[in-house]
């Protein structure tokens, strides 16, 4: 049987209510959030379960886009613990508060009358989310029967792999995760529950931190992938750059490169999205004008455009800091790879892990330099058409792992 297989096609039928899919990012957000919750709901009802949303109280209609989303929570996933995280006892005041604020929120559910049957799935747990629901659970003693599956989640700026074993220095952050659930105390509480992490290093890494085992469940991807386009030999090559531009995936890296890569090829263009953030304000300014061969896509973007500039595009280059992503998923690598296009990315990469399991066209730059990057991506478009066909060919076994329905089915089986 497929690794996630169900032994039925109507799981709701064998012995499960309904799944209540809760992501306090869902509404105010944009970016996944809406993406998955919109995939993953239609996969769940398609095994014959219904699916209720349950989201942030704040929603926008054009980032939810006609989904109906219950409003329970009142903070994001990433509120911080105060101004200054690092000083513990006004951090530990506030982490505390949002604990009981997600709590609280939680009480919201009683409405819908829940049962052991209903199974509750947190797609962004963060520390206070997770300490929330550990207080929500305490307060009555027959939701310890209740279904809960976990996708544990870091925040950037903190380094745990290393931290979770132990080095020195700043530790706060997995301070928060002992303080709710100590590593291998823990073992036995909460029996109902499943957890997961979008990588086998961050399982791994979540299994040392909690003491449970945490299991890998690669993102999403989309329910419907649209066909293959064929990359014309000898013909013009475009480069894709998306997502979110900050510093650990290569903004500041970025001019250099643009720079360089279009003086040195005159067949080659960008297609680039430009989406700052408060430390990557400046290349507004620096890109304030594109070009024929630099057309550049600013803020927002929707889902359908970013699919529509990937399948415009040969390469997707991905200049991420390797340190950073080393067990991080990118979820547009897995657009890059489910639509068969040449990537260009770090080695020692978790999207360098899923190339050798799955092939694929790709470059690797072992060096987060502009010039380690540049040679990357020079090779790529200087192989444009041997590396397309490779990429083509891999792209139905990306497709297979990162789809909605093989992830609901992974989650489900958890608990057969």
């Amino acid at each position: 049987m497929e690794d996630g297989a169900l032994r039925t096609d109507r799981p709701g039928s064998a012995g499960f209510g309904r799944v209540f899919a809760l992501d306090p990012g869902l509404g105010p957000i944009p970016g996944h959030w809406a993406t998955f919750a919109r995939s993953l709901s239609a996969a769940f009802r398609a095994l014959g379960l219904e699916a209720v949303l349950c989201g942030h109280r704040r929603q926008e209609p054009h980032i939810l886009g006609g989904l109906a989303v219950e409003p329970l929570f009142s903070l994001t996933p990433y509120e911080r613990y105060g101004e200054d995280p690092h000083d513990p006892p006004s951090a530990l005041a506030a982490f505390r508060a949002q604990t009981a604020r997600f709590a609280d929120d939680l009480e919201k559910l009683d409405s819908h009358g829940l049962s052991d049957r209903d199974l509750l799935i947190f797609f962004t747990v963060y520390p206070q989310i997770l300490g929330g629901l550990i207080e929500w659970a305490r307060r009555r003693p027959e939701r310890r029967r209740q279904r809960v599956a976990l996708l544990m989640q870091f925040a950037e700026e903190v380094n745990v792999y290393e931290k979770a074993r132990g080095a020195h220095g700043d530790v706060f952050y997995v301070d928060y995760y002992r303080r709710i659930m100590p590593a291998g105390e823990g073992r036995d509480a909460h029996p109902n529950w499943r957890y997961f992490a979008a990588s086998p290093g961050l399982g791994d890494l979540f299994s040392t931190l909690l003491g449970k085992d945490v299991r890998p469940l690669p993102l999403p991807g989309s329910a419907a992938w649209p066909p293959l386009r064929r990359r014309a030999d000898g013909g013009p090559v475009a480069v894709a750059v998306l997502g979110h531009t900050s510093i650990a995936k290569g903004g500041f890296l970025l001019p250099e490169i643009f720079e360089a890569t279009l003086a040195r090829f005159p067949r080659v263009r960008f297609n680039f999205h430009l989406s700052t953030n408060p430390d990557t304000r400046e290349l507004d300014a620096r890109f304030a004008g594109g070009s024929d061969r630099l057309r550049i896509l600013r803020g927002y973007v929707s889902d359908e455009a970013i699919q529509g500039v990937i399948d415009e595009s040969d390469i997707v280059l991905l200049p991420y800091a390797a340190d950073k992503y080393r067990l991080m998923p990118s979820a547009i690598f897995i657009q890059a790879a489910c639509s068969g296009k040449i990537a260009v990315l770090p080695a020692g990469s978790h999207m360098h892990r899923e190339l050798l399991l799955r092939g694929g066209g790709g470059t690797l730059f072992r060096k987060h330099t502009a010039a380690a990057i540049n040679q990357a991506l020079w090779q790529a478009i200087e192989e444009a058409d041997r590396l397309s066909r490779l990429a083509a060919a891999a792209a139905p076994a990306h497709r297979e792992v990162n789809n909605p329905h093989a992830y609901v089915k992974r989650i489900l089986a958890s608990f057969g």
